[in-house]
């Protein structure tokens, strides 16, 4: 039942942003234990960030929230293909990845989470 939440620019493609959120699901699906009906995904847009002390610099953050039990190998090998996806989605839509820090974190979800 895992959680995606896009952090993106307001200037951002909301397009562009549809297709990291399903390709996202896409990886996690391929492998982990899961169902496409337990999916809650969803992108919330900024106006403001700063990265490494640089205006210079947009922020594309993914969150991913998991049920805990998964080893942290797999944990981060799925964290590197969505990194990867990230930037072949970027690239493909002519976007300049240089202007953009991205971001992939894994987290597992409590105990006490209730669905």
């Amino acid at each position: 039942m895992p959680h995606i939440i896009l952090e993106i620019p307001s200037s951002f493609d909301t397009n562009i942003a549809k297709d990291i959120l399903n390709r996202s699901q896409s990886i996690l699906l391929e492998k982990l234990p899961t169902k496409i009906e337990t999916f809650k995904n969803r992108y919330y847009k900024y106006d403001y960030c700063l990265v490494a002390n640089s205006q210079e610099k947009e922020l594309i953050g993914l969150t991913i929230k998991v049920l805990s039990g998964r080893t942290e190998d797999l944990l981060k090998e799925i964290a590197l293909d969505i990194k990867e996806e990230v930037r072949k989605i970027l690239i493909s839509n002519k976007i300049k990845i240089e202007k953009y820090s991205y971001t992939v974190e894994i987290l597992e979800l409590s105990q006490a989470y209730v669905n």
